[in-house]
């Protein structure tokens, strides 16, 4: 029986269960659904990054050494800065460690350990 696709947020999730998420992965995740503009994809990159960001299931921040930083930013603070640094890159599909870092949170590592566990048949 094959697993359920992942939803791109579920993919994401798991994705940070394991390690940190640059926004250059988080765009490469959003291109392989399928969407092909590149201002399309950073578009629904950003509006990824905004959901998980507003459900408390990612923070935002840098990486320093081995640890993941959050920023000192309200969820509305860290968007902005996360759309306006993007939306100033010259091309769209930026490098990773360039933008934002994403963590999960408790819950969200919950949520992509979940998935990984479901596409194992645990």
């Amino acid at each position: 029986m094959n697993a359920p696709k992942r939803t791109l947020a579920e993919d994401l999730l798991a994705r940070a269960a394991e390690d940190w998420v640059s926004a250059a992965e988080v765009i490469d995740l959003v291109r392989t659904s399928g969407v092909t503009d590149p201002s399309d994809c950073r578009d629904l990159a950003v509006g990824l990054i905004a959901r998980l960001l507003a459900e408390q299931l990612v923070s935002a921040g840098d990486i320093e050494g081995v640890e993941h930083w959050p920023w000192p930013l309200s969820t509305a603070e860290a968007l902005l800065r996360i759309a306006t640094e993007w939306a100033s890159e010259s091309d769209p599909f930026v490098m990773p460690g360039s933008i934002v870092w994403l963590n999960t949170t408790p819950r969200g590592q919950a949520i992509g350990e979940s998935v990984w566990q479901r596409e194992r048949g645990q």
